[in-house]
């Protein structure tokens, strides 16, 4: 998987896989002029060459095209986009060694076409926008490692500390447990989340105690914590720590979170 240490500190890595030889010395030649550029050579083959975006002309892509697929198969979800090069008569049909690859094979492939020849300016703003999506795409594809990272450590904090989670929005009137919340109570994984559900399993003694603290909490968004005895659905008897803490978006209530801790070794420990 391509990762951010794809780009080096001296700049983005281009790979001018260009085989006619007095455009690739122009390309190279333009590519030095750029400080945040940094043209870099063909390794042992395409998959073992690290770049962060690949210039190439009609004979390169009839020649490296499946390794060239290949390479950006392995780096998706993360985009490594390739701009090629034709000429203006050619624009339309790209050849292979098997015949004539067709246009929308063409796209699978290349990121961005254009004709030669071409403006400086224009190829530095393909270029530039190429590499704004790699960007965003590494960007995302980040965010979106960190997000699997915290779910994986949170999900396993609730099994080392017996502790469930829970949400209720209030605008749309929505319930939501998370997995251990449901073993807590003994739940099956099809309850559907609901106040009821919720709170119809404390002692008959302690139920007017959350339930009071959860309207609390709803209406005047008050917090609570208490230590409270729960039956879950198969009989079990428990002791839980409930904890409930009022969300709030753009100065208004908007939902209420917590957590639901079973704490029964602890209070046998006690008594």
């Amino acid at each position: 998987m391509v990762t951010p240490e794809a780009t080096s500190d001296s700049g983005t890595r281009v790979l001018p896989l260009i085989l006619d030889g007095g455009n690739r010395q122009l390309l190279v030649e333009w590519i030095d002029g750029h400080p945040s550029l940094e043209p870099v050579e063909l390794a042992d083959g395409i998959g073992e060459t690290t770049f962060d975006v690949c210039i190439l002309d009609k004979a390169a892509f009839r020649k490296h095209h499946d390794k060239l697929r290949t390479k950006k198969t392995t780096t998706a979800p993360v985009l490594l986009p390739y701009l090629l090069l034709l000429p203006d008569s050619e624009s339309d049909i790209v050849e292979t060694d098997a015949g004539q690859l067709a246009d929308n094979v063409v796209t699978e492939t290349v990121d961005e076409l254009v004709t030669m020849p071409i403006q400086q300016a224009e190829l530095h703003w393909r270029l530039a926008a190429l590499l704004r999506l790699r960007e965003q795409s590494l960007t995302l594809h980040d965010r979106k490692r960190e997000l699997e990272r915290q779910v994986d450590v949170f999900t396993t904090a609730q099994d080392i500390a017996n502790v469930g989670a829970w949400e209720y929005d209030i605008d749309a009137d929505e319930w939501w447990w998370s997995d251990e919340f449901r073993r807590i109570y003994g739940l099956s994984p099809d309850t559907p989340p609901s106040q009821t559900e919720s709170f119809q399993y404390y002692h008959p003694e302690d139920r007017p105690i959350i339930e009071e603290a959860f309207d609390a909490a709803v209406e005047d968004g008050e917090p609570y914590d208490l230590d409270l005895r729960l039956t879950d659905a198969e009989d079990d008897h428990r002791w839980v720590r409930t904890i409930g803490e009022p969300q709030h978006v753009d100065g208004e209530l908007s939902s209420v979170r917590g957590i639901v801790q079973d704490i029964t070794e602890r209070k046998d420990r006690q008594q």
